[in-house]
C-alpha cells in the first residue's frame, strides 16, 4: 500500500514552503524577466494572488489536456492550494501558469517559454563548468574509469563540476560527496555495458544548464565507445518545473558545445550532433512527462515504448 500524499497543509513542510513561498517568487520572478502585455501581467498577478489565498480554478483554456487536469482536480473541488496533495499543486502550478501567459494560444506568446531567460543564464553556468572539467579531463583514462567518472557526475546533475569530482592520477577517487551517495549500482551498470547487453538505453532527463550538460557529457562518452546502440533522451514536451529540459533547450546547448572553443566540449557537441544525425540518439518528448501521473500511470504508449 502506498503512503498518503505529501499534502500542502502540514505545518512547516517542504510542501508548504513551495507553495506558499516558491510559486509566488516564481510568479514574480517571471514578471521580472519577461516584458509581456498588460493583459497577460494581470492575469499573472490574479494568478498570484489565487495561489497565495484562494481556492483552485479549474483550466479554462480549450486544449487537448484540459479534460485531464480537469479531472485530476474534481476531488478537490472548492479546496484551496494550501489544501491539496503537493505533487498535483506543484504540477498544475505549472500548467496554469503557461495558461496565463497564453503560451498555448495563438498570438505573441505562443509557445513562448517564460522561463527561457532563467534557462539561458543557467546554461551560460554549465557551460563555465563543463570547460573546467574537462580541462582537468584526461582521454587516457580507463574507459571503466571515464564511465564511472561520467555517471557520477551525471547522478550529481547542477552540482557537476570539479567539487564533485577529484582529478588525480586516475579518473576517479574519493571525495567528499562520496559519502552521501546511498545506492551506487554503477559497478552493475558497466558490467551490462562492457558485456555488450544494452542495446538500447532510455534517460529521462531533468533540469537544463549544467544538469543536461552532464547527461550529454554520458550519452556522448557511451555512444563514442559504442557500449550502447542507440539512446532515447526523453524530455519534456512544455515548460515544466522551471528549469526542466525540452527538445529546444537540448539543441541550445549542443549548438552551444559546438561553437565552443575548447576542443573537448566542441568535440562532445560534434559527437551529438552525428549522433542524432544517425539516428542513435533519439530525441523524446511524450506528454506524460508533464502532468501530475506517476509511474503507475504510464499510458499504454509509453509503457509499450519503455518495455
Amino acid at each position: 500500500m502506498l503512503p498518503l500524499p505529501l499534502m500542502v497543509s502540514t505545518p512547516g513542510s517542504f510542501a508548504e514552503h513551495t507553495i506558499v513561498v516558491r510559486k509566488p517568487g516564481i510568479i514574480a520572478k517571471v514578471l521580472a524577466t519577461q516584458h509581456y502585455s498588460d493583459k497577460i501581467v494581470q492575469a499573472l498577478e490574479r494568478f498570484r494572488a489565487e495561489v497565495r489565498d484562494s481556492p483552485v480554478a479549474p483550466l479554462r483554456e480549450e486544449t487537448s489536456d484540459r479534460g485531464d487536469w480537469n479531472l485530476a482536480l474534481q476531488p478537490w473541488e472548492g479546496r484551496r492550494w494550501t489544501e491539496l496533495p503537493w505533487f498535483l499543486a506543484e504540477t498544475y502550478f505549472y500548467r496554469r501558469l503557461l495558461e496565463a501567459v497564453r503560451y498555448f494560444q495563438p498570438g505573441p506568446t505562443f509557445l513562448l517559454d517564460p522561463f527561457e531567460p532563467q534557462k539561458r543564464e543557467a546554461l551560460g553556468e554549465g557551460l563555465q563548468a563543463t570547460v573546467r572539467f574537462y580541462e582537468q579531463w584526461h582521454h587516457e583514462y580507463a574507459l571503466r574509469d571515464q564511465v564511472m567518472v561520467a555517471l557520477r557526475r551525471s547522478l550529481w546533475g547542477n552540482r557537476a563540476d570539479l567539487s564533485n569530482i577529484t582529478v588525480t592520477g586516475s579518473a576517479e577517487t574519493d571525495s567528499d560527496e562520496q559519502h552521501r551517495i546511498l545506492i551506487d549500482h554503477r559497478e552493475t551498470i558497466w558490467e551490462l555495458l562492457s558485456a555488450g547487453r544494452v542495446k538500447r538505453l532510455d534517460l529521462i532527463a531533468d533540469n537544463c544548464g549544467p544538469e543536461i550538460l552532464a547527461d550529454m557529457g554520458l550519452i556522448g562518452l557511451l555512444l563514442a565507445h559504442n557500449l550502447v546502440q542507440e539512446i532515447h533522451l526523453h524530455l519534456k514536451a512544455q515548460p515544466f518545473f522551471v528549469s526542466d529540459t525540452m527538445p529546444k533547450d537540448y539543441r541550445l546547448a549542443r549548438r552551444a558545445l559546438e561553437a565552443m572553443a575548447a576542443p573537448s566540449p566542441r568535440a562532445l557537441g560534434n559527437t551529438l550532433r552525428h549522433a542524432a544525425e544517425s539516428g542513435r540518439l533519439v530525441l523524446r518528448s511524450h506528454p506524460f512527462w508533464s502532468t501530475s501521473n506517476h509511474l503507475p500511470a504510464l499510458p499504454p504508449d509509453l509503457r509499450a515504448d519503455l518495455a
